[in-house]
């Protein structure tokens, strides 16, 4: 049970909610952060359709809210031409939803060098709140990507960093690549092949791709659905286009698997969806990554994917989704 905290002052930097019941009270982002990931293995929590051992911690859904709140506000600032005094956990206050605001810090006008530390003091609450139970080894790797963004030129990268495939929600991410998928094969394949062709070959696990879905019952049924040159073409196999279209084609038929009831049981979107972030980590944070190195990034628009707060805007994407996940499925492309 989460604890009081202080009541919103004026003075506070944070974005203001209304008369949201549930924003009156905030905690100290230490509290908030207790119990920040779970642990999957072979017995307590298993994943999807995984048949070898597995042993990994994956970060809680709530938590997702809370760092990308951070960084948001600090983008925010840094977009207004202001910069953060220095902070720590202290200055960082949570309400329940997981939106923060800061207390006791000053602006001061943006400069590149205070950008960059106040990406430091984000990347360091981060590690010594949300991460303070754990070695850096038992970090995602996509998370660890996070939070190397932060302490490489973050003053470029700001809009990249509070909209990285991590923060994402897991039912949104798979929207993303569908969207990426699309403005890739079908705009920029067209207007810049080079590009096109580039952002593919930067892209991690593409020499390996096909040997991960080994013990997973899913992820090797996806597999046999198409020919993708893994028994007979290897040149195709290892093309980098080859996995990009594996990684669409198998959530487009995501709830397809319904013959393998035995095997795994009946699931959702989101635990296919877990297997990808599961199995590879680092393939939608790297994507994102060569977007932007070729100014492709902010035209999908990843920042709508993030609906905390606003019921009739959940509804209303959560409706679109469904149709859009239905639609793209039925092409074939």
């Amino acid at each position: 049970m989460l604890s009081q905290g202080y009541d919103i002052m004026k003075d506070d930097i944070g974005t203001s909610y209304g008369d949201l019941p549930d924003h009156k009270y905030f905690i100290s982002v230490r509290e908030f952060t207790t119990s920040a990931m779970e642990y999957i293995d072979s017995t307590r929590c298993s994943l999807l359709g995984e048949y070898k051992k597995l042993n990994v911690w994956i970060v809680k859904e709530r938590i997702k809210c809370c760092v990308r709140s951070m960084a948001v506000e600090l983008f925010n600032q840094h977009e207004e031409g202001y910069c953060l005094s220095r902070f720590g956990e202290s200055n960082i206050w949570v309400a329940p939803t997981g939106h923060i605001r800061f207390r006791l810090v000053t602006r001061t006008k943006r400069t590149d060098e205070l950008v960059c530390q106040n990406y430091l003091d984000l990347r360091n609450v981060i590690r010594q709140t949300v991460f303070r139970n754990y070695s850096m080894d038992q970090i995602p790797e996509d998370w660890r990507s996070l939070m190397s963004l932060m302490l490489h030129n973050p003053h470029e990268h700001g809009y990249l960093i509070c909209n990285y495939a991590p923060l994402i929600p897991i039912e949104n991410r798979i929207l993303f690549y569908f969207k990426a998928y699309e403005h890739m094969r079908f705009v920029l394949a067209y207007t810049n092949d080079a590009a096109y062709r580039d952002i593919l070959k930067k892209l991690p696990y593409q020499n390996r791709w096909f040997q991960i879905t080994e013990g997973n019952y899913l992820l090797e049924a996806s597999l046999k659905h198409k020919n993708y040159g893994v028994d007979d073409n290897p040149e195709k196999a290892h093309d980098p286009e080859t996995f990009f279209k594996y990684y669409r084609h198998s959530n487009c038929h995501r709830l397809d698997r319904c013959f393998m009831i035995e095997e795994v049981g009946g699931y959702s979107a989101e635990q296919f969806e877990l297997i990808f972030i599961v199995k590879y980590p680092l393939f939608l944070p790297l994507l994102q990554q060569e977007l932007q190195r070729y100014n492709q990034l902010r035209c999908l628009k990843p920042h709508t994917l993030f609906f905390y707060g606003n019921v009739s805007d959940v509804t209303i994407i959560l409706s679109f989704l469904q149709f859009y996940v239905l639609f793209i499925s039925n092409l074939n492309f």
